[in-house]
């Protein structure tokens, strides 16, 4: 599906953002090599996609590609991101509450003083990350594939 449909159905509510991903038939929104600096906030200071700074509540991301991402400071409340490709992104001082990600990869993702509060890791892959003041509280991991985690100061309640 094209980025820019992606795009535009992102600019509306979460529920426009599912019902419409729905009706159009969009099943792995693909957002690699989007800059989404451009089209939320002016001017770009990254060549990476953007998430910066936006909040998304009950959003479905299910099969999507937000590899090579920065979500610096976004937050995402009650999400699924199940079936996605988020490798490589910088997922830094973000905070995922009551997410879901099953079946996912995100791989060589940066998450550093990143929040996972709740949230559901079923069969995801987390190889290579680096992990620095992230918070697992209250998290659920399972049957998930972890190796060459950097881990500092996690907080594993």
């Amino acid at each position: 599906m094209e980025n820019r449909i992606c795009i535009e159905l992102l600019k509306n509510k979460q529920e426009e953002w599912n019902n419409q991903r729905l009706i159009a038939g969009i099943d792995a929104p693909n957002f690699r090599n989007t800059n989404f600096s451009l089209e939320f906030h002016g001017e770009s200071l990254y060549d990476l996609p953007e998430f910066f700074d936006l909040n998304f509540t009950n959003c479905c991301f299910d099969g999507a590609h937000i590899t090579f991402a920065d979500l610096v400071d976004a937050s995402f409340q009650s999400c699924t991101f199940k079936n996605v490709c988020m490798r490589v992104s910088k997922i830094g001082d973000a905070t995922f509450t009551n997410c879901l990600f099953e079946n996912s990869d995100l791989s060589y993702c940066s998450a550093e003083n990143t929040s996972f509060k709740g949230t559901k890791f079923v069969n995801t892959r987390m190889e290579h990350m680096s992990l620095i003041l992230t918070d697992f509280s209250d998290a659920y991991l399972d049957g998930c594939f972890v190796y060459g985690v950097s881990a500092w100061n996690l907080k594993l309640k």
